[in-house]
């Protein structure tokens, strides 16, 4: 099992609660083998094994091997002593495709990208006039109405082909819009949400991360 090496790593205290924060480790994807099917929603069951919620719904088939990765990542974290890793539960699994709540959900993500300076784009306006055409259908990057909808913010005030490009990149990490193929709802595909020590502000925050982005560092950087 990997192991997390501690000597590098800073520890804070929050109440009774022990963080290890450590350095931001080597990016890494993994695409190969992917799920490219939407499972038939009446095929799903909640998950119900270690670290589970009782209600983020997941193809059967995969429970056991989501209860054995919550179990080495539990028990870890409570060898290690730390609440981030100890904390971690299963948030969500399946998740309807392309209904009007994948839109309004790609809306909150947009908003989240635009608000929030550390990404970039705050000193900027997503504007309110383009709030019907992101909860629509969408679709993928080569649908003319996605086409449509990255120039029209392109031609909005401040903005231009390259940051609309980027800006939605960044959104993309969170969610995608509706019409674009949707991972959770091939019932094989979660997140985890989990609590971490918040650096900037010396406190903890629980956090949502999907397990295929669990390379990205252990500390407060993310949401």
């Amino acid at each position: 099992m990997l192991r997390l090496q501690t000597e590098n790593a800073t520890i804070h205290k929050f109440g009774d609660r022990t963080y290890w924060v450590f350095r931001r480790p080597p990016s890494h994807t993994n695409s190969v083998n992917r799920p490219t099917k939407y499972a038939e929603e009446g095929a799903l069951k909640a998950y119900a094994g270690r670290g589970n919620n009782r209600s983020a719904r997941l193809l059967p088939e995969v429970h056991s091997a989501v209860h054995n990765l919550m179990t080495a990542l539990l028990d870890y974290g409570a060898e290690l002593g730390d609440y981030s890793i100890h904390s971690a539960v299963v948030q969500n699994g399946w998740r309807p495709p392309e209904e009007q709540s994948q839109g309004v959900n790609y809306l909150a993500s947009i908003k989240m990208v635009i608000n929030d300076a550390k990404f970039g784009f705050s000193h900027l306006n997503f504007p309110e006039s383009l709030y019907a055409e992101a909860v629509s259908f969408l679709g993928e990057r080569n649908d003319p109405r996605w086409q449509a909808f990255v120039k029209h913010l392109s031609q909005s005030r401040g903005w231009d082909a390259a940051k609309a490009t980027k800006f939605f990149n960044k959104v993309a990490e969170y969610y995608v819009p509706r019409g674009a193929f949707n991972p959770h709802a091939t019932g094989v595909v979660f997140d985890l949400n989990f609590s971490l020590y918040h650096h900037v502000y010396s406190r903890d925050q629980n956090v949502g991360l999907n397990p295929a982005a669990m390379t990205t560092q252990k500390t407060a950087r993310r949401r």
